[in-house]
C-alpha cells in the first residue's frame, strides 16, 4: 500500500511540476499583432476564439457592434482598456485601432494573449488564445464574453 502511495505521489509531483514549466514557459512572448489589417486566424487547437471567423467556426465570438454609440476611438480604446485592467489584464501594446493584452492564470502562472481590433463606427474584433497547451478550459470564450459586456456597459455611460 505504501509502494502506491508513493507511485502515486511521484505521479502528481511530475504533473504538478510539468503545470508549473509550461506556465512559466508561456510567460515569453507576445501578441501576434495584425496581419493584413485583421487579427490573425487561430491555430489548429481549441485554446483560441476570435471574431474575425465567420459564424461557422467552432472559435467563433461575435464582434461587438458599435454601431449605435457615437463614441470616439479614443472613447471606445478607454472603454476596452478600463474593462481589460478591471478584469486583471494588463495592456501590452496599444496604438490606433489596435489593443493587445496579456492575462495570466492565478495558479499556474499561464498567459493568455487578448488582442482587440476596432473598425470606426462598427464593430470590435476580438482574440483571446493561450500561449501554451491544448485546452483552455473555455478560458477564452468566456473571458472575451464577459469583455464585451464590460465594453458595451462603458460605452452606455
Amino acid at each position: 500500500m505504501k509502494m502506491i502511495a508513493v507511485i502515486v505521489l511521484g505521479v502528481l509531483l511530475i504533473v504538478f511540476g510539468f503545470f508549473i514549466w509550461l506556465g512559466q514557459s508561456s510567460q515569453s512572448g507576445k501578441a501576434l499583432g495584425l496581419l493584413n489589417n485583421s487579427l490573425q486566424p487561430c491555430p489548429d487547437t481549441p485554446n483560441c476564439v476570435t471574431s474575425e471567423l465567420g459564424p461557422e467556426a467552432e472559435k467563433f465570438i461575435a464582434p461587438l457592434d458599435i454601431s449605435m454609440f457615437n463614441n470616439t476611438e479614443m472613447d471606445i480604446l478607454a472603454a476596452i482598456e478600463t474593462a481589460i485592467v478591471s478584469s486583471g489584464g494588463k495592456i501590452e501594446n496599444k496604438h490606433s485601432g489596435y489593443l493587445a493584452a496579456t492575462f495570466k492564470s492565478a495558479i499556474f502562472g499561464f498567459v493568455d494573449d487578448v488582442e482587440v481590433r476596432i473598425v470606426p463606427g462598427k464593430l470590435i474584433h476580438f482574440r483571446s488564445a493561450s500561449r501554451e497547451g491544448k485546452s483552455d478550459f473555455g478560458a477564452n470564450l468566456k473571458r472575451l464574453t464577459a469583455l464585451k459586456q464590460l465594453i458595451q456597459k462603458n460605452l452606455e455611460k
